[in-house]
C-alpha cells in the first residue's frame, strides 16, 4: 500500500507567516506538534479549530493524520469522512478519500476501503498512488472472495462428507440389526430344532424303555406259564406214576 499522508498547512498559501494567536497560527502549532510525534498534542489544537471556518477543513483533515499515527483507525475513519464530506476543495477532498481509503484497509474493510479510493480517483484522476492502491484492493477483494470459495467449497464438501457417513453408517447399523435379528431367529429355531430333538430322543427313550418293560413282563410271564404247565405235567406224571404202583401191589396179592 502506498501512503502519503499530507499535513495541509491553513490554506496552503506560499509564503505563509503565521500570527500569534490567529487560527492559522494555532493551526501551525497542531502541524509542528503532528511533526515532532505528540499526536495528542496535536489533536488538541485540530479539535479546538474544528469550529473555525478559516481552518476548520485543514484541521479536520490533519485530526484524521494524528488519528492514523496513534493508530485509532476508527477515529481517523470518523475524521477522514468529515473531511472528504465538508472539504470545498477538490484537491483536499481527493486526498481525505485516499486517506481515508488507507484507514480502511487498515481496518481490513477491503470493500469501503476499494470505494473511498474510487472517490479519489473521480476527483483527482491522476492521482497514481490513489490508482496503485485501488488495483492493490481489487486484488486483495479477489483474492478474498477465491478464499471465501475455498472455504465454502470445503465445508459443502465436509458436509457431503459427513451426510455420506452418516447414511453409511446408517446403512451399516441397518444391516447390524438385520443381522442381529437374523442370528436370533436362527438361533431361536437351532433352540427350537433341538429342543424337539431332546424330546424325541426322550420319546424314543420311553418307548424303548417301555418295550423293553413289556418284554421282561411278556418273558416273566412265559416263564410262569411255562413253569405252571411244568408244574401241572409233573402232578400229572407223578400222579400216573402213584396208580401203577398200586395196581402192581394189588397183583402181587
Amino acid at each position: 500500500m502506498k501512503s502519503k499522508f499530507l499535513l495541509l498547512i491553513g490554506l496552503q498559501l506560499l509564503g505563509f507567516i503565521g500570527v500569534a494567536q490567529t487560527p492559522k497560527f494555532e493551526l501551525k502549532k497542531g502541524n509542528e506538534a503532528y511533526k515532532s510525534g505528540d499526536f495528542d498534542k496535536a489533536l488538541d489544537q485540530y479539535n479546538s479549530l474544528s469550529t473555525v471556518d478559516e481552518v476548520a477543513e485543514a484541521a479536520a483533515f490533519n485530526k484524521g493524520n494524528a488519528f492514523y499515527q496513534k493508530e485509532d483507525f476508527e477515529n481517523a475513519s470518523t475524521a477522514f469522512t468529515a473531511a472528504a464530506s465538508e472539504a470545498s476543495d477538490k484537491n483536499i477532498k481527493a486526498k481525505a478519500y485516499y486517506n481515508l481509503g488507507n484507514t480502511q484497509l487498515k481496518m481490513k474493510k477491503l470493500e469501503e476501503s476499494l470505494k473511498s479510493y474510487k472517490e479519489a480517483l473521480k476527483l483527482n484522476p491522476n492521482d497514481e498512488d490513489a490508482r496503485y492502491n485501488y488495483s492493490l484492493v481489487k486484488k486483495l477483494l479477489q483474492q478474498q472472495q477465491q478464499q471465501q470459495n475455498k472455504e465454502q467449497e470445503k465445508k459443502e464438501e465436509e458436509k457431503k462428507d459427513q451426510e455420506q457417513n452418516q447414511d453409511q453408517n446408517q446403512e451399516n447399523k441397518e444391516q447390524q440389526d438385520q443381522q442381529k435379528e437374523q442370528d436370533q431367529q436362527d438361533n431361536d429355531q437351532k433352540q427350537e430344532e433341538q429342543q424337539q430333538q431332546q424330546q424325541e430322543q426322550q420319546q424314543q427313550q420311553q418307548q424303548q424303555q417301555q418295550q423293553q418293560q413289556m418284554k421282561r413282563k411278556n418273558a416273566e410271564n412265559l416263564l410262569d406259564a411255562l413253569n405252571q404247565q411244568e408244574k401241572g405235567v409233573q402232578r400229572k406224571v407223578n400222579k400216573a406214576k402213584g396208580k401203577s404202583a398200586k395196581v402192581n401191589i394189588e397183583k402181587d396179592w
